[in-house]
C-alpha cells in the first residue's frame, strides 16, 4: 500500500528445519498492532522478523525500528527493538531503546523466561528524561494529564504480568490533574519516587497547584495489581499554609463545584473506584464551595452555602446524567474560619441572600450515591442580609454578631437564629396621636431570621436609638401589633418614611427605583483603593399637617476623601428639587486632621445641618 511493504520469504525442508523471514518497510505501526484500550500508537516500522528452526531447535530473532514513535500523540523519538530466542523458546533476550534528539531516553535490557503459563522477567530499565505523558491512560478517569520527565534506574523482576519494581526515579517538570476536583498540580523538581514491589512511594514531595501556586507536602504510596487495580494511600499536609483542593465550575453533571482552600491535613485512600477522602482542616481565604447533591439539588458550603430547590433546578436543566465516580466517599471535619465567607440564598425567586463571615465547626459527609449530611454550628461575626421583597424593595441589612446556624444531619433541616439591621433617618410623627413630632430621627429596621432554614418567617422590629424613653415607649406601643409593625417596616424599606395609610403607593416605588439606580452609579464613581468615595441618593420630602414646614425632595451627594495621610474629609450635601424657587443647599461637612503619628489624637472642624431639616 503506497510505499508500505511487507515481504514474506522462507524455506521449509522438513519438520526439523524452517527459515521464515518477514521484512517490513515503512509500515504504519497502528496497522499491525492490536488495539490497546487507552493507547494509540503510531510510527513507521522497518526491519525484520526471523523464525529459524534448525535440527528441531527454535532460534527466533527480530531487529525492528520504529521511526517517529508516538504514543497518544506524544512523540517519544525513535524506537529500536531487538529480541533473540534462546534455549529452544524457553528464554528471550530483549534490548529496547528509545532515542530522542540523540539522547537515549529509555533502555530496557534483560531476559524473559517462559516457564509454563507464567513468563518471568529479569530486566534492567534506565530512564533519561523519559516523557511521562505516555502513562496518562493508566490513570483512567481518576488521574489525567500525567506529564513531565523521569530519570533513574529500575529493576523489573518476577511475573511478566505483575513484575516487582525496585529503584528510584527523579521527576522534572512533572505534574498531573485530578478531573473530579479539577485541580492541576505540579511537583517540585526535587521530587523523588521510590519503587519497590508493586508500589510507588512519595516522601515529602512538594506539590503546588498551577493556578494559585499554593503548596503542600504529599506522602504515601500508590500500588497496583497487574497495572490495573490501583490503590492509593496518600497523606496531604499543608504545614500551616493554604492549599487548593477544589476548582470546579457549575455544570449539569457536577456533584459539587466551587473553589476550596484548606489548611490542615487530608488522607486519600482506597481503590480508585472506591476512593475515600478524609479532611481534617480549616477553611482558608478564597474558599467558595458549593455542593449540589442528593434529593435536593443543593449547594452546601464550607464557606459558601447556597440552597437550590430541586424542582427549580430540574425545570431549568431537565434530566441529567451524572459522571460516574464509583463509590467516592468524602468526609470533611472542618474548622470554618472568619477568612471564609458564608452565603445562604434565603429566597431564590426574589434573590434575598444572607452573606457574612464567622466561625464554627462542621462535619460533612458526602458520597456520589446521593448522601449529604452535615453536623455542626456556625456563628456569625459580620455580614450583610440583602432583603428583597415584592420586586420593589432591595435593601442591605447589617447582620448583627452572634447569629447562629445549626445542622444536625439533614442540611435542609438546619435551624437559623440571626438578626440584621437597616439604619435610616425617618420622621415617626405619623405614628403619634398629637402628631407634633416634626423632625427625622435615627431609625433602625431590625429583621429576625429564625426557624427552619427552608421555611424562614422573618419578623420585623423598629428601634429608635437616641430617642428619650417616654417617646420611645409611646412609639413602641403604636408598633406593638405585628401586622402594623411589618407594614411600617416595609414602608421604611421601600420609601424611607412611615406611612399613615395601609398601602404602598407609587411614591414608594419611585423612591426605591431611584435608590437602586443610585447604587449602580455609586459603584461606577468610587475608586478601587477607597481613598475617594462619592455617592448619590434621592430622598422624597413630605409635609407635616400641623406645621407650615414643607420638606422638599432632595438629591443628595456624599463625599469621603483622603487629601493626604493626615487630612480626611467627609461631607453630605442635599439640594432640594421640584418646584423650589431659590437655591438652597444644606448638609454636613467634617474635616479631620490627625495630630500625631498613630492617629489617636485628632482635631475636627465641622458644620452640621439643623436637625429639623435633616435629610440624611
Amino acid at each position: 500500500h503506497q510505499n508500505e511493504q511487507i515481504n514474506l520469504t522462507g524455506k521449509l525442508i522438513d519438520s526439523a528445519y524452517k527459515d521464515i523471514k518477514l521484512q517490513f518497510k515503512d509500515v504504519s505501526l497502528n496497522k499491525i498492532t492490536p488495539v490497546v484500550e487507552g493507547f494509540s500508537l503510531s510510527g513507521l516500522i522497518n526491519g525484520s522478523l526471523n523464525i529459524l528452526q534448525d535440527n528441531g531447535v527454535y532460534l527466533p530473532s527480530s531487529n525492528l525500528t520504529v521511526s517517529n514513535f508516538t504514543v497518544n500523540e506524544n512523540h517519544l523519538g525513535d524506537l529500536a527493538v531487538e529480541i533473540a530466542g534462546k534455549d529452544n523458546l524457553s528464554r528471550y533476550d530483549v534490548d529496547i531503546d528509545i532515542v530522542n534528539n540523540d539522547v537515549e531516553s529509555l533502555n530496557v535490557a534483560g531476559s524473559i523466561r517462559v516457564n509454563g503459563d507464567s513468563p518471568v522477567m529479569d530486566i534492567q530499565a534506565s530512564l533519561r528524561n523519559l516523557n511521562m505523558e505516555l502513562f496518562s491512560p493508566l490513570g483512567e478517569d481518576v488521574i489525567s494529564d500525567i506529564r513531565g520527565y523521569a530519570s533513574g534506574d529500575v529493576t523489573l523482576s518476577g511475573p511478566l504480568k505483575n513484575p516487582a519494581m525496585n529503584g528510584a526515579l527523579k521527576l522534572e517538570n512533572a505534574g498531573m490533574k485530578i478531573p473530579y476536583l479539577n485541580v492541576d498540580g505540579s511537583f517540585d523538581n526535587t521530587t523523588r519516587i521510590n519503587l519497590y514491589g508493586q508500589t510507588f512511594e512519595l516522601n515529602d514531595a512538594v506539590i503546588f497547584d498551577t493556578q494559585y501556586h499554593t503548596r503542600a507536602l504529599l506522602n504515601g504510596t500508590i500500588s497496583h495489581v497487574n497495572f490495573k487495580e490501583w490503590y492509593l494511600d496518600l497523606n496531604l499536609d499543608t504545614r500551616g499554609n493554604r492549599f487548593l483542593v477544589l476548582n470546579t465550575k457549575e455544570s449539569e453533571d457536577a456533584l459539587y463545584y466551587g473553589t476550596g482552600f484548606m489548611n490542615g491535613t487530608g488522607d486519600i485512600f482506597g481503590y480508585t473506584d472506591q476512593l475515600n477522602i478524609r479532611v481534617n482542616a480549616a477553611t482558608a481565604a478564597g474558599t467558595s464551595l458549593k455542593i449540589p447533591i442528593s434529593e435536593v439539588t443543593s449547594v452546601g458550603d464550607v464557606s459558601f452555602i447556597n440552597f437550590i430547590n430541586k424542582n427549580e433546578k430540574d425545570t431549568l436543566s431537565g434530566k441529567r446524567e451524572l459522571l460516574e465516580y464509583k463509590g467516592l466517599e468524602l468526609d470533611f471535619d472542618l474548622d470554618v474560619t472568619p477568612e471564609a465567607e458564608v452565603e445562604i440564598v434565603i429566597d431564590k425567586r426574589s434573590g434575598s441572600t444572607l452573606k457574612g463571615t464567622g466561625a464554627g465547626n462542621l462535619l460533612i459527609e458526602i458520597n456520589t450515591n446521593g448522601k449529604f449530611r452535615m453536623w455542626g454550628d456556625f456563628i456569625t461575626y459580620t455580614g450583610t442580609y440583602n432583603f428583597k421583597y415584592g420586586g420593589v424593595i432591595d435593601k442591605k441589612f447589617k447582620v448583627l454578631p452572634g447569629g447562629t446556624i445549626a445542622w444536625e444531619g439533614d442540611p435542609f433541616n438546619a435551624n437559623i437564629d440571626m438578626k440584621a439591621v437597616y439604619s435610616l433617618y425617618a420622621n415617626p410623627g405619623v405614628l403619634l396621636e398629637n402628631n407634633d413630632f416634626t423632625r427625622k430621627v435615627a431609625t433602625d429596621v431590625e429583621i429576625q431570621l429564625a426557624g427552619n432554614l427552608e421555611q424562614i418567617d422573618p419578623d420585623f422590629a423598629i428601634r429608635f436609638p437616641g430617642m428619650n424613653s417616654v417617646r420611645n415607649a409611646e412609639l413602641q406601643y403604636r408598633l406593638e401589633e405585628k401586622d402594623k409593625r411589618q407594614l411600617q417596616a416595609l414602608s421604611l424599606l421601600s420609601q424611607g418614611a412611615f406611612i399613615s395609610e395601609v398601602s404602598i403607593t407609587q411614591q414608594a416605588l419611585t423612591g426605591n427605583l431611584i435608590e437602586t439606580a443610585s447604587g449602580l452609579v455609586n459603584e461606577i464613581l468610587n475608586d478601587s483603593d477607597g481613598k475617594f468615595d462619592i455617592g448619590l441618593s434621592y430622598e422624597q420630602g413630605g409635609r407635616n399637617p400641623d406645621s407650615q414646614l414643607q420638606l422638599e425632595d432632595r438629591v443628595g451627594v456624599t463625599i469621603s476623601t483622603q487629601i493626604s495621610d493626615r487630612i480626611l474629609v467627609n461631607g453630605k450635601i442635599g439640594v432640594p428639587v421640584g418646584g423650589v424657587t431659590e437655591t438652597v443647599v444644606a448638609g454636613d461637612v467634617e474635616v479631620q486632621v490627625l495630630l500625631n503619628e498613630d492617629g489617636s489624637l485628632s482635631a475636627k472642624i465641622f458644620n452640621k445641618e439643623n436637625e429639623i431639616l435633616r435629610q440624611f
